[in-house]
């Protein structure tokens, strides 16, 4: 085929998109054999280009997996890992800039219309980056890119309906296998550090092998279900680049623990209206039904301290929220923190004890006092929410809130 082409280009460049999709697919399915067969016709096939290489202007190769020195596809020593390189940073995505200036007549054909939920120009801007933007590929940049795929589905619908495109364009099949046997679903995504050595040195092996809680953490990365949120030549930093992401894998994953994934689906969408609309008995009954149908199987993690704090945090995220686990203040640190709408929600959550005393503990450690400047600047409403679990019956047994002194909207 190489010869071929040669022979009717000269310099020709060699593109080849998610390289490792077939053979992610075999170790998805458990055939682990058939995948290192795989990765050993892809270094034939590679040995192949290469002898070419005098003839090719270059070859470009994307996947999840790392390529340079990777002792199935020893082959492949001449290529140069452009992910984390600062010169390309805005390679992947749609800029800011180049979102407003390229999608002008989209944006203000969505806002010509009537009855749509965002209707100023900085409103809708800010809702596409909450959704689809946020993803950074180097902790040497501080440029950012919306997902193009996500970006176009949008605004060719004409609908403008804010969904969840992201999971239309992949199959997370392998990565929601890994992040359960490495019960990441206890792992807060929101701030996950990771040695640099570490993703580095990531290779195709890691997967075949045991993969650990770090393995697991690089595919997603390179997978593009989390991005980089802060780093130094050391440690990296890593989290959800967005509410799109944030939801439908979260809720993925915590569906791999649910006796009904549509049931959980539904119950997450419930919550979500609930919280938006400040109706705190719709939520709390919402997060007592999920977590009737997680309970079993979160129990059965292993390492697992809290399994309440855990299905709680990871409910609220897998609703859309940004969650804010183990906040801390001044005098504590709050269970569970987050915005919907117009409301700041503060959680604490105790196991054979009052629902009052967790409420007693928002109010008397002052839990709310850090976001009580935001919430008059913003006008919010701050509610504390204190919750009483059953831990015979592994369900909510009580629950009451106020909105604490001092947090009015004004």
């Amino acid at each position: 085929m190489l010869a071929v082409l040669l022979k009717k280009s000269d310099n020709p460049v060699i593109l080849i998109d998610e390289f490792d999709s077939p053979i992610i697919d075999a170790v998805s399915t458990g055939d682990k054999e058939l995948a290192v067969l795989m990765k050993r016709t892809f270094n034939d096939f590679y040995s192949t280009i290469k002898k070419y290489s005098a003839d090719i202007r270059f070859l470009f190769i994307t996947g999840c997996t790392n390529l340079a020195g990777d002792p199935l596809i020893g082959s492949v020593n001449y290529i140069y890992d452009i992910t984390r390189d600062p010169r390309y940073d805005g390679m992947f995505g749609y800029t800011q800039k180049e979102l407003e200036d390229n999608f002008s007549y989209f944006i203000d054909d969505y806002l010509s219309r009537d009855n749509m939920p965002y209707r100023t120009r900085e409103e809708l801007l800010s809702a596409i980056r909450d959704y689809y933007g946020g993803y950074r590929f180097s902790h040497r940049s501080e440029v950012m890119v919306y997902n193009p795929v996500a970006i176009g589905m949008l605004f060719s619908s004409r609908n403008y309906s804010f969904k969840s495109y992201w999971s239309y364009t992949g199959n997370p099949k392998m990565a929601l296998k890994l992040a359960r046997d490495a019960n990441l679903l206890i792992t807060p995504f929101e701030d996950i550090g990771l040695a640099v050595l570490t993703v580095n040195s990531f290779r195709f092996r890691d997967i075949l092998d045991s993969p650990t809680k770090g393995t697991v953490i690089c595919l997603l990365y390179y997978a593009g279900y989390l991005t980089i949120s802060d780093g130094d030549t050391r440690i990296l930093h890593f989290t959800y680049p967005n509410a799109e992401v944030r939801k439908t894998f979260g809720l993925d994953l915590l569906g791999m623990y649910a006796d009904s994934y549509n049931n959980l689906a539904f119950d997450t969408i419930d919550f979500a209206s609930a919280a938006v609309d400040g109706d705190v008995n719709g939520m709390v009954n919402e997060i007592g039904k999920g977590l009737d149908q997680t309970a079993c199987q979160l129990f059965a993690i292993p390492e697992t301290k809290n399994p309440y704090h855990i299905f709680t945090s990871a409910f609220v995220t897998a609703a859309g929220f940004l969650v804010t686990a183990e906040d801390s203040g001044p005098q504590g640190r709050a269970d569970i923190v987050f915005k919907a709408g117009k409301y700041i929600y503060i959680l604490e959550l105790k196991t054979d004890e009052s629902e009052t005393i967790a409420l007693d503990q928002i109010e008397d450690k002052g839990y709310f006092r850090k976001y009580k400047e935001k919430a008059q600047r913003e006008h919010l409403y701050i509610i504390g929410i204190g919750i009483s679990l059953d831990s015979e019956k592994r369900s909510i047994g009580s629950y009451s809130h106020n909105v604490p002194v001092g947090s009015e909207k004004r």
